[in-house]
């Protein structure tokens, strides 16, 4: 995430942290196996030296327990359709030519049913090409010194993030979700409804301590962000015409000021 935490507003850190973000908002993701001699990492973890899983992840944190670890590695093997095709890609013998392509809307969000291995992920051989269809679609290289970048309107940033929140592979919000009579849903809408609080209810989510914290700040700027897309691509649809004397006088202040303006956005 672009985000820090911004000092100068919490003057003297006895408040609650402030965090900043700057700029578009996205995860990365690197490739599928760890460069010579480092150690498997998130992805990575699934596909390279299973052997030692629990071990490679115990090197996180010295305070994690390993029975807990086990049990966590354990569901997410049984239920995340993800994690199934991490471990069928692990397995394949031309593993270093293959692909990993990660979809950007498997199924109809009107279902109900949980996402399949084969519907959220594909494993593609190198020069196979005719399996990308969708250009939101993103190909994970086998070894790649870059990082991809994983956009937040896409419906698998958040099953991604947050396995432990979401362990059935569930995708969150993206661009194309609807309701059953066809209707956009909204991000802000769906995060409202993904965090109330039901009487008789019982949310994974609302039980993820600091985690939640998180998920929470992500996506609250995912909203943010969000309007002020939707405000750069419809500045016909708010009347920015209407607003050309605001426009002269932004001119007359460059002019006057010295000050090189690029573009003038209407929110």
């Amino acid at each position: 995430m672009g985000v820090h935490v911004d000092e100068r507003i919490n003057i003297g850190g006895r408040g609650i942290y402030t965090f900043r973000a700057q700029g578009a908002l996205y995860h990365k993701i690197g490739g599928l196996l760890p460069n010579e001699g480092n150690r498997p990492r998130f992805l990575q973890a699934y596909i390279y030296d299973t052997e030692h899983e629990v071990e490679n992840r115990m090197c996180e944190s010295e305070v994690l327990d390993r029975r807990v670890v086990e049990k966590i590695q354990h569901m997410l093997n049984n239920h995340n359709p993800f994690v199934h095709t991490l471990r069928s890609l692990g397995q394949r013998q031309d593993l270093p030519n293959c692909k990993l392509i990660l979809k950007e809307q498997p199924i109809d969000r009107r279902q109900y049913s949980l996402p399949s291995a084969s519907q959220v992920a594909a494993i593609i051989i190198d020069g196979d090409n005719a399996t990308i269809a969708n250009g939101r679609d993103i190909v994970v290289e086998t070894i790649s010194g870059r990082l991809s970048h994983v956009r937040d309107y896409v419906g698998f940033y958040d099953p991604l993030q947050y396995p432990l929140l979401l362990p059935y592979g569930t995708y969150e919000w993206d661009v194309n979700s609807r309701d059953d009579g066809g209707r956009a849903i909204t991000c802000c809408d769906y995060y409202a409804y993904m965090l109330q609080i039901r009487h008789n209810g019982s949310s994974l989510l609302l039980r993820g301590g600091r985690l939640l914290q998180q998920y929470a700040v992500d996506n609250y700027i995912k909203i943010e962000s969000q309007k002020l897309r939707w405000l750069r691509s419809n500045q016909a649809t708010v009347r920015a015409d209407l607003y050309k004397g605001l426009e002269d006088s932004l001119n007359a202040g460059q002019h006057n000021a010295g000050i090189y303006i690029v573009s003038v956005i209407v929110i």
